[in-house]
């Protein structure tokens, strides 16, 4: 009997202590288990303004070279093309379904100039014979693209996203009798970050490019004027103000007067 109960007592005991750390055990699984905060996607639509810097890769001594019978006799021509840099504005509308599906509209304006120069002509056993021309004029340029938009990682607030699309650039020249405007098919494409400052505001930077055929303001028949077309690359980084019509879900009130994140 006294061994019974001496069984007993130890395990009326261990049932006590076992009791009593459960629920410390509870606590630090929770504590330990419970999983970090992330940011999820939100639908959103936005609408954006700012200004965008605009500068044109030259296009220097594209041209060919070409020896022709007799010996001794060749025919060769050289082209360059190159714009002014420049500062224009751009506006955005953009709306985002989700994370891998989006598009953007974009339009922006921009005034430059724009400077042409061809030559060409034959050498005949040494001796040279050519012709060229050069011209320049001012223009203002027209962007009306759309681009299909995807979202890129999330640095705590940062969001990154990428671009890539195409539209029409419209090339109005300035005071010049002899040139028309023109219209030219492009290449849109790009990535940039946004950051918030507010539940319904944020400041975005990207990076844009363009690429496409250069106008010839349908100069054929001014005869005075270069006629080409060179394939040609605009590189457009902007930093623009931004409206969200819906806040974001990891914006919360924390008083009257002051907004955070979680």
């Amino acid at each position: 009997m006294p061994v019974q109960n001496h069984r007993r007592v130890r395990f009326q005991l261990g049932t006590i202590l076992i009791s009593m750390l459960l629920p410390c055990g509870s606590v630090a699984v929770g504590q330990t288990s419970s999983p970090a905060r992330q940011f999820k996607f939100d639908p959103k639509i936005d609408v954006s303004a700012g200004f965008m810097g605009e500068m044109t890769l030259s296009r220097n001594e594209v041209g060919d070279f070409v020896l022709l019978p007799p010996p001794g006799f060749s025919r060769y021509f050289l082209k360059s093309q190159s714009s002014s840099n420049s500062v224009g504005g751009l506006s955005t509308l953009h709306v985002g379904l989700k994370p891998y599906l989006g598009f953007n509209v974009n339009f922006s304006y921009s005034q430059f100039k724009q400077d042409f120069s061809f030559y060409g002509g034959t050498i005949d056993h040494g001796t040279a014979a050519g012709y060229g021309d050069v011209g320049s004029l001012n223009t203002r340029m027209y962007e009306f693209t759309a681009s299909y938009v995807f979202e890129g990682p999330r640095i705590r607030r940062f969001r990154t996203f990428g671009q890539f699309g195409g539209g029409g650039l419209l090339f109005q020249p300035i005071s010049a009798y002899f040139a028309k405007e023109e219209t030219r098919p492009a290449m849109v494409f790009g990535a940039g970050t946004e950051f918030p400052i507010s539940p319904h505001f944020s400041i975005r930077a990207e990076y844009r490019g363009l690429l496409y055929k250069g106008p010839n303001y349908q100069t054929f028949a001014s005869g005075s004027y270069p006629q080409q077309r060179l394939l040609t690359l605009t590189s457009l980084p902007a930093i623009s103000f931004v409206y969200n019509f819906k806040s974001p879900s990891y914006w919360k009130k924390t008083s009257k007067r002051q907004w955070g994140p979680y």
